[in-house]
């Protein structure tokens, strides 16, 4: 488990910032929303406010030899003698402008696997062409907002991972990111793979700096995904097969107050048909 501090300006007459998850990509497949993905990178790219983390499983990263493999399913832009670096030049290009607004990139488990049985380290290399820090598969992180011309600071601790298990309905998805939250101490949550967007609160008590009791909730969002389950006139699509639900494509965004040390949950959904 990797354990990183990020330290961040801010300033007093703007104490807000907006934490975008962005998870399961699945570059490479035609399952992929590539309009989806754009559109996400366009919103952080415009936001002066915008911090992302990336949450695995950005490539696809299936070859000939895995059950689940299906040529009928490669996307156009994927040279098929070249699969796995088409797949990761492709999502270096969607994320390079917005490489200086990412906190890190988990490994999910596609990469995992590919780097277990190809001898490939995609994440690897993708975190070192966009200079970003590699969270591993699951990591504690340490916000540490700093006031512009002052010594004042403010400490949110996240604690995110790529995510894991066979979920398939909402009680099970959100008792996995239950599970999550109450095993790990933190203020904020994030947890991927499981290709839904839901978010849970916790209520704690805490002290504030002059040692005064307050209430506070802790907020653990499962982040979303680029991933289409069902696509007309093609293949069944792996999801498809073990018959999953449709996937709400989109993501989540946490709006964070710096001072206050509160929490907003947003999800970004749209129908997309590409």
């Amino acid at each position: 488990m990797i354990v990183v501090e990020k330290r961040i300006k801010y300033k007093s007459s703007n104490p807000i910032k907006r934490l975008y998850i962005v998870t399961d990509a699945h570059s490479g497949t035609i399952a992929s929303s590539d309009k989806a993905l754009d559109e996400c990178m366009y919103t952080i790219y415009h936001d002066d406010d915008a911090l992302w983390v990336e949450g695995g499983d950005s490539c696809e990263l299936i070859l000939p030899g895995d059950k689940r493999f299906d040529q009928g399913m490669i996307a156009d832009y994927v040279d098929k003698n070249d699969i796995a670096q088409s797949q990761e030049d492709h999502i270096y290009k969607k994320y390079k402008r917005n490489a200086s607004k990412c906190l890190g990139k988990h490994r999910g488990n596609h990469e995992y696997n590919f780097m277990l049985y190809e001898n490939a380290d995609i994440q690897k290399h993708l975190c070192n062409r966009l200079k970003i820090t590699d969270l591993g598969y699951s990591c504690f992180m340490n916000l540490v907002f700093e006031r512009e011309n002052s010594t004042e600071r403010h400490v949110i601790r996240c604690c995110g991972t790529h995510g894991a298990g066979g979920a398939t309905t909402a009680i099970g998805k959100r008792n996995a990111l239950k599970k999550w939250m109450t095993q790990n101490a933190a203020h904020l949550y994030w947890y991927g793979h499981v290709h839904d967007i839901i978010m849970e609160n916790r209520p704690y008590l805490d002290y504030d700096r002059n040692l005064k009791l307050v209430n506070r909730e802790a907020m653990g969002v499962i982040g979303g995904c680029f991933f289409k389950t069902y696509i007309q006139g093609a293949d069944a699509t792996y999801g498809e097969r073990r018959l999953f639900a449709p996937n709400e494509i989109g993501y989540a965004v946490i709006t964070i107050n710096i001072e206050e040390m509160s929490f907003t949950f947003n999800k970004k959904t749209k129908i997309y048909n590409d």
